[in-house]
């Protein structure tokens, strides 16, 4: 999906250097403190929260990560992350997240299932999504009672 070096400088901390060209291309997207294209978040009320951490932040509400890759190679590639938050985003309870991101040849963007257990009934997830190109309007494709795909 990306060279594993991706973010890390030579003395392996993380380092938001994957904006700057490389031999293996760069991350066009640069999304500042946004949820990024795909990010996650959550609304309460008009207060948002990310799920998930920047180099910047000041708060860790991530608990725990656990990542695998499923598959690696010419075919397609897919990880496995399985996130838990912890206390420091209160008011929200601990939120058990996993995503499947999966990308393969030929295509110019990537695939995430994601699965989110811990919500409450008053809060909102939000995914992050690019819509930089407004020449189309965004796409809702309702898939059945409880999926919508939603596209720039």
């Amino acid at each position: 999906m990306s060279p594993d070096s991706v973010g890390i400088n030579g003395n392996g901390a993380v380092e938001d250097n994957y904006h700057v060209m490389a031999g293996w291309g760069r991350d066009i997207m640069a999304v500042g403190n946004s949820a990024g294209i795909g990010g996650l978040e959550l609304m309460i009320g008009d207060s948002l929260y990310r799920l998930g951490v920047l180099p910047n932040d000041t708060v860790n509400n991530v608990e725990n990560t656990i990542f695998n890759i499923v598959t690696e190679g010419p075919v397609r590639s897919i990880l496995h992350l399985a996130t838990t938050t912890g206390t420091p985003m209160a008011p929200i309870a601990p939120i058990a997240l996993e995503e499947q991101p999966a990308i393969w040849p030929g295509m110019c963007a990537y695939r995430n299932t994601a699965k989110i257990s811990g919500l409450q009934v008053d809060e909102l997830l939000l995914v992050g999504m690019n819509n930089l190109d407004t020449t189309d309007s965004l796409k809702e494709i309702p898939v059945n009672d409880k999926w919508v795909v939603l596209l720039t």
